[in-house]
């Protein structure tokens, strides 16, 4: 399993580890011509449960970009 936000026209790697010397990886979007995607050097997580599922979205949903204003709660790109 893997966990990206397509922010500000970057992706970011929403399982990456992060340590105080760590840098961020290069994260890279490949369309091929047969219409696959792929996303390169993107953490994989090998998951065996519906409890692992849930706790890696977790963990990703919490390290989102976030910015609050008053439209939020209204608007039409603001969902989960």
């Amino acid at each position: 399993m893997s966990v990206l936000e397509i922010y500000n026209n970057d992706i970011v790697d929403l399982l990456l580890q992060e340590t105080p010397v760590a840098k961020p990886k290069e994260c890279i979007l490949q369309i091929r011509r047969d219409g696959s995607i792929e996303v390169a050097n993107l953490t994989e997580v090998t998951v065996r449960t519906v409890h692992e599922t849930l706790q890696l979205i977790d963990r990703g949903f919490g390290r989102r970009a976030a910015g609050a204003t008053e439209l939020n709660a209204h608007s039409s790109r603001s969902h989960w």
